[in-house]
């Protein structure tokens, strides 16, 4: 019998996760996540981030149903004060995507029952991340 080729280990300060019974393995950067910030939704889809993607979603949508509520208005200070809102708010949430987005990554994981493998450390060469 064959043996199965063997997983390379992680990069340096990531996490493998690997479902038990299987060959499959997830490695999970620890910290801050750029793709989470700079795509948002789309980065909650392909990591099946499921809360948080609906979580998000529906912020988005109450946002946008705000907006327009504000412009409909017949008050020529609210429209503009209604989009500077919007504005922050939706800075204020790709940054907490890109700050909690590994953690939520995480957390799906567990949930879906794969358990941690190894456990992060610094770089080969001393830095840290």
């Amino acid at each position: 019998m064959a043996a199965l080729p063997r997983q390379a280990a992680p990069a340096a300060g990531r996490v493998r996760y690997r479902l038990p019974g299987t060959q499959r393995y997830e490695d999970v950067k620890q910290g801050f996540s750029w793709p989470a910030l700079c795509f948002g939704l789309a980065w909650m889809a392909v990591k099946g981030v499921w809360r948080p993607f609906v979580v998000y979603l529906c912020l988005l949508f109450g946002m946008g149903l705000a907006i327009e509520a504000c412009l409909a208005s017949a008050s020529l200070w609210l429209a503009p004060l209604a989009r500077l809102a919007a504005g922050v708010a939706g800075f204020v949430m790709a940054i907490a995507a890109g700050w909690l987005g590994n953690r939520w990554r995480v957390a799906a994981l567990r949930r879906a029952g794969f358990v941690a493998e190894t456990t992060p450390g610094p770089d080969l060469d001393g830095d840290t991340h």
